[in-house]
């Protein structure tokens, strides 16, 4: 998943990033509804949450610098964070790919 994230953005201009984190901002708030609802105990999802909070201030970090902030330092800090946690275990894979559809969608309407 690395490479998809990583490649389509840092070829991307900062104004198509900012549309990315801004989309994976929204995506992570579903991931911690799927984290708080799901089948974990309550340690595992105050721990869940409390690392989705860790990655979503870095998203913000990037979205507000996103020249000086690479894609690649930013998906790697984001899956550090994802490790620390098992509750987030796939969900923040499927947000990273999901907010891709940011450029997707930018480009499609430019056709």
């Amino acid at each position: 998943m690395s490479s998809a994230f990583t490649t389509c953005l840092e070829s991307a201009a900062a104004d198509a990033r900012r549309r990315v984190y801004e989309k994976l901002w929204l995506e992570l708030t579903i991931a911690g509804r799927m984290v708080w609802d799901g089948k974990f105990d309550a340690l595992e999802k105050v721990e869940g949450l409390k690392w989705l909070n860790e990655i979503q201030h870095r998203v913000w970090g990037a979205h507000a610098d996103p020249v000086r902030i690479s894609p690649t330092h930013l998906y790697s800090t984001i899956q550090h964070h994802a490790a620390q946690a098992s509750a987030l275990k796939g969900v923040i894979d499927v947000a990273c790919l999901r907010s891709l559809r940011a450029i997707a969608d930018v480009d499609q309407e430019s056709e």
